[in-house]
């Protein structure tokens, strides 16, 4: 057999298994535990603080 033609079979092969995963997950794996949730006020600032002291820190860079 052609090298080619095993390289195309397990890659239709690899392209299927991914494609029954997606079914799988999609038909059991939908809960509540998979959505956002909303964040607390404490992470939140403590996010804000983070962001701003890495623009910081970029901005001291770039100089």
């Amino acid at each position: 057999m052609q090298p080619w033609v095993v390289i195309l079979i397990v890659l239709l092969a690899a392209g299927g298994v991914v494609c029954c995963g997606f079914a799988v997950c999609s038909l059991y794996g939908d809960n509540d535990e998979n959505k956002i949730k909303s964040i607390s006020q404490e992470q939140a600032k403590y996010m804000a603080a983070v962001r701003s002291r890495t623009v910081k820190m970029l901005a001291f860079e770039c100089r």
